[in-house]
């Protein structure tokens, strides 16, 4: 009996001995993991692109890591989300920047794309944060055909240099070199060969023909058919301008000027052939410029 009782006051002795030894120890802490917290998600663009295309956000939060994932939902009778997908987060000015890709829209009423970010592929609720970007309302760009530019090319070519001033001439031939290379390119799209065309008409409307322009103003002065010397009127003379059966009414000024429209005499006036009548006598005079 008294062995018994020694082995139970040795077993208890030990036991004391061990618990005094954990307890000199401390205390053992367990701490969480840091909370991932995604505070503001921000496109860095107005729209996206009916075609699609990349468009930057910026993501704001605590703990953000440098990867992050992001859905994508478009709305019809309901809304539809993506699976989950990871994508780099750089940082940028105290936020994270990461670049989404998207399609062209699931259908032709989808108006915008919703996005969701969050700091895992679990998206639970109340750690990830929701927007959304509006799709442009984008007209399609005008285009033409590789014949139609052709068709633009011979209906130019028709033209001649000698009928035209050489500026407006220089212009318009650097329209059509380049509307010849743009037929030429093999890479050139629909909207490639309107903008030619476009270019080329443009060019081919500001020719400016050689000769008199339309409604230009034509000043003759007059001179004396024997002294050569210019007549001055101290008032307005009637006169008439004659080319053989060709007589039009004039008025000269006080110092022997004639202001008359080209049209009402035609473009092919020449100086020196016509005449000046007296409205009261047959005296002569001749023109000059």
């Amino acid at each position: 009996m008294k062995k018994i009782t020694q082995k139970i006051l040795a077993g208890i002795l030990t036991l004391a001995m061990v618990l005094g030894c954990f307890g000199g120890m401390g205390t053992l802490e367990v701490r969480a993991a840091d909370t991932i917290t995604i505070e503001s998600v921000t496109a860095q663009s107005s729209t996206v692109s009916k075609n699609g295309g990349d468009v930057s956000f910026s993501v704001k939060g605590t703990n953000l890591p440098n990867k992050l994932f992001y859905k994508l939902g478009w709305t019809g009778s309901f809304t539809t989300w993506s699976g989950a997908k990871e994508v780099t987060a750089a940082d940028s000015g105290g936020a994270k920047k990461i670049t989404i890709n998207f399609q062209e829209p699931k259908s032709e009423q989808q108006t915008e794309w919703k996005v969701r970010v969050c700091g895992d592929d679990k998206f639970n609720t109340g750690t990830y944060l929701e927007t959304s970007i509006p799709i442009a309302d984008e007209q399609p760009e005008p285009t033409a055909t590789k014949e139609e530019l052709g068709a633009a090319i011979v209906q130019a070519e028709i033209k001649t240099e000698a009928d035209y001033t050489k500026e407006s001439w220089e212009v318009f031939l650097k329209a059509l070199a380049d509307a010849r290379t743009t037929r030429d390119n093999s890479s050139a799209t629909g909207a490639d060969f309107k903008k030619a065309i476009d270019a080329l008409n443009d060019a081919e409307s500001k020719l400016v023909k050689l000769g008199y322009e339309k409604q230009r103003i034509l000043k003759i002065t007059v001179q004396d058919e024997k002294t050569k010397e210019p007549v001055s009127s101290e008032s307005n003379l009637k006169l008439q301008l004659v080319k053989g059966e060709d007589k039009r009414d004039v008025t000269m000024d006080s110092e022997g000027i004639i202001t008359i429209n080209v049209d009402e005499i035609g473009n092919d006036i020449i100086l020196g052939e016509y005449y000046l009548l007296k409205a009261t006598d047959d005296s002569k005079y001749t023109c000059s410029d």
